[in-house]
């Protein structure tokens, strides 16, 4: 397991070298990029051009939003499929391995089963992609009612229906993208994840859930730190990740609201902390001295933050969200 951020969740915002910057300073060995930025920086000016500030920082790109649309027509799917393929030769060059996508709760043109079927053929497809370039695709779900209270049609939104998903793509590239906020929501236990292998989890997000909410009620906003009573049994799923060999990245993933009135510094600095005590109690890593403290990171990331001829395409926040 590794230390992932993305800042988009984190609300916090910046250039691209001032955002790499501060995840290496607070310990963090990858973060999340909008890829499709990314592979537009590189078509307009060069793969090595748009990926400088991630090479020379020697940080990697951590999970990625699949940057197509599953739905669609036929041809308009068979186009995207050939997109991906360019979009992932970027991906890769910055040492990305994981992909997620979040199924749609809901549909208002196609019924349960006929969208089961779209879904599991194209996710399908996609995993076979996605592999050609060694990157893995995690499926989650999105368990908010909210999500799906207008629709004419109900989808995958329960942790159980999740896994039998799973199981139908039939694809080994294709695994659970488990974020542990949404896999309450739905129901979700770890008893469910102690039928799994650590290989068959893509990535992971951590957030909890406030005791006094009505799950029935809930909605995205209510994403919150992970806490001391860690509602969520965050510690516990640490645990059975450590216990099953996981090897891919945890990244700490609430309601942006949770930082309101902090330094940028601030936020990434208590994130880091909080997954840091996470990943301690499920005796993956050891505890640090009270007196250590994060020093700032030196290197490429450093110098690009302070160089002065910073061109106006890297002003755009590099993290992405869901």
């Amino acid at each position: 397991m590794y230390k992932n951020i993305n800042h988009t969740a984190l609300g916090v915002s910046g250039r691209q070298s001032e955002l790499i910057e501060l995840a290496l300073t607070f310990g963090f060995r990858s973060m999340d990029f909008d890829v499709i930025d990314l592979h537009k920086r590189a078509q307009s000016q060069s793969l090595d051009m748009a990926l400088r500030f991630i090479t020379s920082a020697k940080v990697r790109i951590g999970d990625f939003a699949l940057p197509i649309s599953v739905t669609g027509d036929d041809g308009a799917f068979a186009a995207q499929l050939t997109e991906l393929k360019s979009i992932c030769e970027t991906a890769q060059a910055g040492s990305a391995s994981r992909c997620y996508y979040a199924l749609p709760p809901a549909s208002d043109e196609l019924p349960y089963h006929e969208n089961f079927e779209l879904h599991r053929s194209r996710v399908g497809q996609i995993g076979d992609v996605l592999g050609e370039y060694e990157i893995r695709l995690g499926l989650g779900i999105q368990a908010a009612p909210a999500h799906r209270r207008e629709a004419a049609f109900q989808f995958v939104h329960q942790a159980e229906d999740l896994l039998a998903f799973i199981k139908a793509v039939g694809n080994s590239n294709v695994g659970l993208f488990l974020d542990t906020w949404n896999w309450r929501v739905g129901g979700g236990s770890v008893e469910q994840l102690r039928e799994l292998s650590g290989d068959q989890v893509v990535s992971v997000r951590f957030a909890d859930i406030s005791p006094e909410v009505d799950l029935g009620a809930i909605d995205d906003t209510q994403r919150c730190l992970p806490s001391e009573d860690d509602v969520a049994n965050n510690e516990a799923i640490a645990a059975w990740l450590v216990e099953a060999e996981f090897e891919g990245s945890i990244t700490i993933y609430p309601s942006p609201g949770q930082f309101s009135g902090l330094t940028r510094d601030r936020i990434v600095e208590q994130t880091s902390n909080m997954l840091e005590r996470c990943l301690q109690s499920a005796g993956f890593v050891k505890p640090k001295p009270e007196t250590e403290e994060a020093e700032p990171a030196e290197g490429a990331a450093t110098e690009a933050a302070t160089d002065a001829t910073e061109s106006a395409t890297d002003a755009a926040p590099a993290a992405t969200e869901a």
